[in-house]
C-alpha cells in the first residue's frame, strides 16, 4: 500500500507505521505489565521501572495477566513464573495464542532460580528473556531496550548515571529512597507467608509450602537477608521432595530468622 501521498495522521488512522510514528513511539513512556503476586515485589519493581521512565500495570496472577493483555496495549511483560491460579508459563502460552500483535508482546520471565532445563523450557513457551531475582537494574534496562527498541530514560540517561546505578546495584538491592516503609511492607508480607507456610505444613500441602517458600526466598533477596533467603530456599527444596516432616525444623529456623530481622528493624527505628 503506497504511503507517499498520505500524511502522518492518515497513516496513523490506517494503522501503518512510518519513521515518524516509530520515532514518536520511542519518545513515549514504555508501558509495562508486571505479573507478580507479591506486594513487596510490586513496590520494588515500581521503584525500578519509575527510574527507567516506564508506566507499570500490575496483574497478581496469570489469569489477570492474560485478561490485561486482551484489554490494553503493552510494550513489554515482566512475568513471574510462580503465581496462584495460573502460573507464569501457562499465562505465556495463553498470551502467545492471542491474535495479531497481542500475542507477540516481548516477555521477560522473572524467577528466583534457574536451571539449564528451565531455561530451555521457558524459551520453548515463548519467553524472550529470563531474569533472576533480585533484579539487576542495569541488566533490566539493557534487556528492555534490546527487546522493545525503546530508549528508557530518567536515572540511566548518561554514562555517569549508569556507573552510579551499577554501584548502587552492587551496594544494595533496595535503593536509598526505599525507606523503613518498604522494609515494613516486607515484614508484613513475610508474616503472612509464614502463616501460610505453617498452615500448609499442618495440612500436608506440599505445593502450598513450595510456593510460599519460593516467594519468601525471592523477596528476602532484595533485603540481602542471607539467613531468611537460605532457609526459605532449603525449605522449598525439602518440600519439593515431599518430605514435609523434614521441612518442619527448617520452618522453625525460618521463624527465628524472621523474629531476629523484626527485632533489628525495631531497633533501627528508635
Amino acid at each position: 500500500m503506497a504511503t507517499r501521498d498520505m500524511d502522518e495522521n492518515q497513516c496513523r488512522q490506517s494503522g501503518l507505521t512510518t519513521k515518524y510514528t516509530f520515532n514518536e513511539n520511542r519518545k513515549r513512556p514504555l508501558r509495562v505489565l508486571l505479573a507478580e503476586d507479591s506486594a513487596f515485589n510490586h513496590e520494588i519493581m515500581q521503584n525500578i521501572l519509575t527510574k527507567l521512565g516506564c508506566i507499570m500495570d500490575i496483574a497478581v496472577d496469570g489469569e489477570e495477566a492474560v485478561s490485561a493483555v486482551r484489554k490494553a496495549r503493552y510494550d513489554l511483560i515482566l512475568m513471574d513464573l510462580r503465581m496462584p491460579r495460573m502460573d507464569g508459563l501457562a499465562a505465556v502460552a495463553a498470551i502467545r495464542r492471542l491474535p495479531d500483535n497481542q500475542g507477540q508482546i516481548p516477555i521477560i520471565a522473572l524467577t528466583a532460580d534457574l536451571s539449564e532445563h528451565d531455561k530451555q523450557r521457558f524459551h520453548a513457551h515463548g519467553v524472550h528473556d529470563i531474569m533472576i531475582k533480585p533484579i539487576d537494574i542495569v541488566k533490566l534496562k539493557e534487556t528492555m531496550t534490546r527487546l522493545t527498541k525503546f530508549q528508557t530514560s530518567s536515572l540511566f540517561g548518561n554514562a555517569n548515571a549508569l556507573e552510579a546505578a551499577q554501584q548502587l546495584q552492587a551496594a544494595q538491592a533496595i535503593p536509598p529512597e526505599a525507606d523503613a516503609e518498604v522494609v515494613h511492607l516486607f515484614l508484613y508480607e513475610a508474616a503472612q507467608r509464614l502463616d501460610a507456610l505453617r498452615e500448609g505444613l499442618r495440612q500436608g500441602d506440599s505445593e502450598r509450602v513450595v510456593h510460599e517458600a519460593h516467594t519468601l526466598k525471592s523477596t528476602s533477596a532484595y533485603l540481602h537477608d542471607d539467613s531468611m533467603q537460605e532457609l526459605a530456599a532449603k525449605l522449598e527444596r525439602i518440600a519439593s521432595s515431599g518430605n514435609l516432616e523434614g521441612a518442619r525444623p527448617v520452618f522453625n529456623l525460618l521463624e527465628q530468622a524472621y523474629a531476629a530481622l523484626q527485632t533489628e528493624q525495631k531497633k533501627s527505628c528508635k
